[in-house]
C-alpha cells in the first residue's frame, strides 16, 4: 500500500507538472507541490502504521522524491527563468548529493532514513529528523516563490555545505568498517 501512494503521487505529481508549464500556471504548480508532499507524508504514515515498512520502500520514496522535485523545479524555471540559479544548486544539493547521503542507509541493517540516528544522530538530526526534513526544503521554496532568487541560491547553497559535510561523514563511517563491508560483500558473491 504504501507503495503504491508514492508511485500515485509521483503520476500525479507529473501530471500537474506538465499541465502546469503547458498552462503556464502557478496554482497548478503548487498543486504539483501539494500533491507530491502530501502524498511523501501519507506514504510514510502508512508505512508506519501499518508495519509495511521495506527497504525497497525507502529506496523507492528515495527515487520518487528526486523526481517530484526535479520536475517541479524546473517548471518554475520554465514559468521564470530567474530561478534557474538557485534551482540548478537546489538540484545538486539534493538529487545529486542527498541521494547518495540518503542511500547509505542501505549499509546497515536499518529500513531507511528515518533510523539513520542510530548510526550517526548528527547527522539523521541536520538532515532526516522532521524539523530538518522541512528546514531543508521550506526555506528554499518560500524564498523561491516569494521572488527571493538570490536568497533563495544562498539557502541552497547552504543546503549542499551541510548535505555535502553529511555525506563525507557518513561516507568516513563506512570506510571505517572495511572488514564488515568486505564480509557482506562476501556474502553477496556467493
Amino acid at each position: 500500500m504504501p507503495n503504491a501512494i508514492t508511485a500515485i503521487r509521483t503520476l500525479l505529481c507529473a501530471a500537474l507538472t506538465v499541465s502546469a508549464i503547458s498552462n503556464s500556471s502557478w496554482r497548478v504548480l503548487f498543486s504539483a507541490v501539494a500533491a507530491y508532499w502530501v502524498g511523501d507524508v501519507a506514504d510514510g504514515i502508512v508505512a508506519r502504521t501499518t508495519r509495511a515498512e521495506t527497504r525497497f520502500g525507502a529506496a523507492f520514496d528515495i527515487v520518487c522524491d528526486r523526481a517530484c522535485c526535479t520536475l517541479v523545479l524546473l517548471a518554475s524555471v520554465t514559468l521564470e527563468p530567474a530561478f534557474a540559479a538557485p534551482v540548478a544548486i537546489y538540484l545538486l544539493a539534493f538529487v545529486v548529493v542527498d541521494t547518495l547521503l540518503s542511500l547509505t542507509f542501505l549499509a546497515w541493517p536499518i529500513l531507511g532514513v528515518n533510523y539513520l540516528g542510530y548510526v550517526d544522530r548528527r547527522v539523521w538530526l541536520l538532515n532526516f529528523s522532521p524539523p530538518a526534513k522541512l528546514l531543508n526544503s521550506a526555506v528554499f521554496l518560500i524564498l523561491l516563490v516569494t521572488g527571493k532568487p538570490v536568497a533563495a541560491a544562498l539557502a541552497a547553497g547552504a543546503a549542499l555545505t551541510l548535505k555535502s559535510l553529511s555525506l563525507r561523514r557518513m561516507l568516513i563511517k563506512l570506510l571505517a568498517r572495511p572488514a564488515e563491508c568486505f564480509e557482506a560483500m562476501q556474502g553477496d558473491l556467493r
